[in-house]
């Protein structure tokens, strides 16, 4: 009877021992649980408690924290790229409401007869300008859907004075009151795609042509940099503050709130200069000169 007892006592304590082994080693896992519930739920911050990799539960533990920092990383950049894509519709959206407008309410005069013959000239080539607007922008966004995509580029060595001479061809028919001098210093040739890089340049000379006072100089150069081959469209403008330098490659951007684009730019050749570039493993500035 006592050797019975004294068993019975030994087996329970056992008992109770193990039972606390037990429920000790499950407590991390009983944290990680309710981690994941909390997660589940949306709060994509919460992370398990550390504990010794060398153990299961803690490798476990390092193993769901490296995924959960990965998965909050590209939600957050999930979050940010709708945020600038929702942006970048809206300002898309409102920059063709404005010719759009223009051709509506101009062919509905003419529809009701409100338009004098003398005067239809003009509205035709308003409405002309106004058709010319939407399609560069229309085209534009194109270009820029075909980066955001990562279009292949077809990467060749190119010769970056033709291309600085075309350029200044192209500057010369924008405005030929224009003195443009080309300084081709640079002794290598580029690893570019070549429709890249004539657009890149199209772009900058068209907006020197645009932003800096008719009949003034522009110089197009090239020059060898420890980083690679600079390329350089120098205009006799007003300059942009160094405050905006940066911004003036964002999509859209405006430096001057109340101004418009009736003149037919559509908001996008710096932002495609940049992107072309960045694709082309370059960099594109705005310096005062």
């Amino acid at each position: 009877g006592a050797l019975l007892s004294v068993s019975g006592g030994v087996l329970a304590l056992a008992a109770l021992a193990t039972y606390a082994l037990v429920r000790s080693s499950l407590q991390p896992l009983r944290q990680i649980e309710t981690t994941a519930a909390r997660i589940a739920a949306g709060d994509l911050t919460q992370r398990v408690e550390a504990a010794p990799v060398t153990t299961e539960v803690g490798s476990l533990a390092s193993s769901l924290n490296t995924m959960l920092g990965q998965v909050e990383s590209s939600f957050t950049a999930q979050q940010a790229s709708e945020q600038r894509m929702k942006a970048f519709v809206g300002d898309a959206s409102h920059e063709l409401r404005t010719p759009l407008a223009t051709v509506a309410g101009y062919t509905e005069l003419y529809r009701l007869g409100g338009i004098p013959q003398e005067e239809l000239p003009g509205v035709m080539a308003r409405i002309e300008a106004s058709s010319l607007r939407m399609r560069t922008l229309v085209t534009d966004l194109l270009s820029l859907a075909r980066l955001d995509e990562g279009a292949p580029l077809q990467i060749e060595a190119l010769a970056p004075a033709v291309h600085l001479h075309e350029a200044a061809r192209d500057l010369a028919v924008l405005d030929p009151s224009r003195e443009v001098r080309v300084n081709a210093r640079a002794s290598r040739q580029v690893l570019a795609d070549d429709g890249a890089l004539r657009q890149i340049l199209t772009n900058l000379v068209g907006n020197a042509a645009a932003y800096s006072p008719a009949g003034s100089p522009v110089e197009l150069a090239s020059q060898d940099g420890e980083d690679g081959v600079h390329l350089v469209v120098i205009d006799h403008g007003p300059g942009v503050p160094e405050a905006d330098r940066s911004r003036i490659f964002e999509r859209f951007a405006r430096l001057d709130e109340g101004r418009t684009r009736d003149a037919g730019g559509s908001g996008l050749g710096l932002s495609i200069v940049c992107a072309l570039t960045s694709a082309l493993g370059g960099w594109v500035r705005c310096e005062e000169t």
